[in-house]
């Protein structure tokens, strides 16, 4: 294994001690500056892998219809633009 630079070190002094959630945001944002910075070619099968690495998965426990009826049910009918048909 490689040594720690002395950068690297210091990364892990400054986010030691700090709540596992803090930890979490701190490694996600070093990953897309690590991805914008440091462009690598990705194969199209894992571009959806790692857009969802960044941005995390979609979590509901419902069902699809159940989420579609919570959409339609959400939906509001207007009069406001009834007067531009």
């Amino acid at each position: 294994m490689q040594a720690m630079t002395t950068f690297e070190k210091k990364i892990m002094r400054d986010i030691h001690g700090l709540p596992p959630a803090f930890q979490e945001k701190i490694a996600n944002l070093v990953y897309l500056v690590k991805k914008e910075f440091v462009p690598v070619s990705v194969a199209k099968d894992s571009a959806t892998e790692e857009f969802l690495a960044v941005c995390g998965k979609w979590k509901d426990t419902r069902t699809v219809e159940e989420q579609l009826d919570d959409l339609y049910d959400s939906r509001r009918s207007t009069e406001r633009t009834e007067h531009l048909f």
